[in-house]
């Protein structure tokens, strides 16, 4: 089998083939593997989270994630909804707060019925308690792939790291996937029965019998940010999400889960930040940014900036419609899995991964 890319989800489903008995290859262009949620050294700290990551809630993913890998999953706490101007008082809310989706509708100026309608879903849902928490890694994605490394060198996958997919071609005849792999000038071609594909896998064309088939470059601009303060103000805003503000959606104080996370208390903050899809860089936006993050009071008022980064993204690269129909074309020479919501995806494999991988593979 050969996997594209090395999104953790696709490190477990390629550890429980080989563990099954299969040969098993994972391709990827960066330098190490995680993926999506690879950390990256930032502002001399190493470790930042390299974009704003959270679990929706999943009774499966978090048994599984934390009786097999270990990660120690809690509750986000410090997390609110903060509004440009006061809503029936509040100037903020908690997030889970049954009410907090109702109150951002009243700012977004919803009609009267539909705001009716959601205070009235708030109610029940207090009284059934459903849950709309947001949970995290304590550690963060360092954690999380410190834990998952582990299990990726106890088994006998393979690995190719900066290395591009330039073509892939399917021989359903003798039922094998030929790939042309490019490695700094280096071309080569391994061979394979099987190819494993992701929402986050890059490839834009697959050859067949019938000649390319040609999956349509999709473009989903996700922009964010990273932010550097000083700021002596002790941290009581960890999470805060942005309701009707045509600039920010997210910004999350990463600061705890850095290396340096204890000499950096009380004396330096790392933000991480989403904006609105069709927000562009321009000169400014730094300065900004820190004013919102002040005005919403997760900065305290003597809080200085020093330095921002900022950063085109786009995701996913491939949608689910493109993952079934390369199933459907090649049948069983392609699989695939759904990685987009990571709690819900861990979730959806884990009873049958549960049959290998096992709590003591795991270790320090």
């Amino acid at each position: 089998m050969i996997f594209l890319g090395t999104s953790m989800i696709s490190i477990l489903e390629a550890v429980f083939q080989n563990l099954s008995g299969k040969s098993v290859l994972m391709i990827d262009d960066q330098e190490d593997v995680g993926g999506a949620w690879l950390p990256i050294n930032l502002f001399g700290a190493h470790d930042v989270e390299n974009a704003i990551h959270y679990f929706l809630p999943d009774t499966k993913g978090f048994k599984f994630m934390k009786e097999a890998l270990g990660w120690r999953v809690v509750k986000s706490y410090a997390k609110y909804r903060v509004f440009p101007q006061k809503v029936w008082g509040f100037d903020r809310i908690v997030y889970d707060n049954p009410f907090s989706r109702p109150l951002a509708k009243v700012s977004e100026k919803g009609s009267k019925k539909e705001v009716a309608k959601l205070l009235w879903q708030a109610m029940k849902e207090t009284v059934i308690r459903k849950n709309r928490s947001s949970y995290y890694v304590v550690g963060g994605c360092a954690e999380m792939l410190t834990k998952i490394k582990s299990l990726l060198a106890k088994s006998q996958v393979e690995t190719l790291l900066s290395t591009v997919v330039e073509d892939i071609t399917m021989d359903p005849q003798n039922k094998i996937a030929h790939l042309t792999l490019k490695q700094g000038d280096k071309e080569f071609q391994v061979d394979g029965r099987v190819v494993n594909f992701t929402h986050g896998s890059k490839v834009k064309t697959v050859k067949g019998p019938r000649g390319p088939l040609k999956i349509e470059r999709k473009i989903h601009p996700r922009p964010a940010g990273h932010l550097l303060v000083e700021d002596p103000n002790p941290t009581k805003l960890f999470e805060v999400i942005f309701t009707n503000d045509n600039l920010l959606r997210y910004a999350h104080d990463i600061t705890r889960y850095t290396r340096e996370a204890s000499q950096l208390e009380g004396k330096r903050k790392i933000f991480a930040m989403a904006f609105h899809k069709d927000v562009l860089h321009y000169d400014g936006i730094d300065q900004d940014v820190f004013k919102k993050l002040k005005m919403a009071k997760i900065l305290g008022t003597d809080a200085v900036l020093k330095d921002f980064r900022w950063w085109d993204v786009f995701l996913p690269a491939l949608e689910d419609a493109d993952l079934e129909m390369l199933k459907n074309e090649f049948g069983d020479q392609v699989s695939y899995l759904k990685t987009e919501n990571f709690a819900q995806g861990v979730g959806l494999y884990a009873d049958r991964w549960s049959t290998k991988i096992q709590p003591l593979q795991i270790g320090e």
